[in-house]
């Protein structure tokens, strides 16, 4: 089975040869005749990547603005977890 396997620091895209998943008791598995890759979105994720943890703030004032609030809710530790 193939995979895309991307590394979100540098960007580097491969295409690697791995095992397939095991279909556990109870559970179903789909075999996946035709897939795409959304560029807009990889792209973005790796930019966000690459960005320092200031830098990853500054771009999503949201996220930092909710992980600031959860820090104070319940400790630093635990949000960083």
């Amino acid at each position: 089975m193939k995979q895309i396997i991307q590394n979100y620091k540098t960007g580097e895209i491969r295409l690697e040869e791995v095992s397939p998943p095991i279909c556990r008791p109870g559970g179903v598995l789909v075999r996946n005749v035709a897939s795409a890759v959304s560029l807009g979105t990889e792209r973005s994720i790796i930019d966000l990547g690459k960005k320092s943890l200031l830098g990853k703030a500054r771009a999503r004032p949201d996220l930092f603005k909710e992980a600031f609030n959860k820090a104070q809710r319940e400790g630093f530790w635990k949000t960083f977890q």
